[in-house]
């Protein structure tokens, strides 16, 4: 995956956008990557992939797990 740098939008909402989507299809259930993961697969800095992960537990795609990562989260819960 690449970033689009020329992009008005920011990378870590790319980021998510690109995992939201994912997510919403159904490709990409259970554990999220990590932000190392999401660093090292997109080019980017750790706290952009941070930042991206944060986007989906802020507007309710995911939920962290102290000690263990980020979910998606089951539909209906919350």
């Amino acid at each position: 995956m690449e970033v689009d740098r020329d992009s008005v939008v920011p990378a870590y909402q790319q980021i998510a956008a690109w995992l939201r989507g994912r997510i919403e299809r159904g490709d990409l259930t259970g554990r999220l990557p990590s932000a190392n993961d999401l660093a090292d697969e997109w080019g980017v800095a750790v706290l952009t992939g941070r930042r991206a992960l944060q986007v989906l537990t802020e507007d309710g795609t995911a939920e962290v797990s102290p000690g263990r990562g980020t979910y998606v989260r089951r539909r209906g819960a919350g």
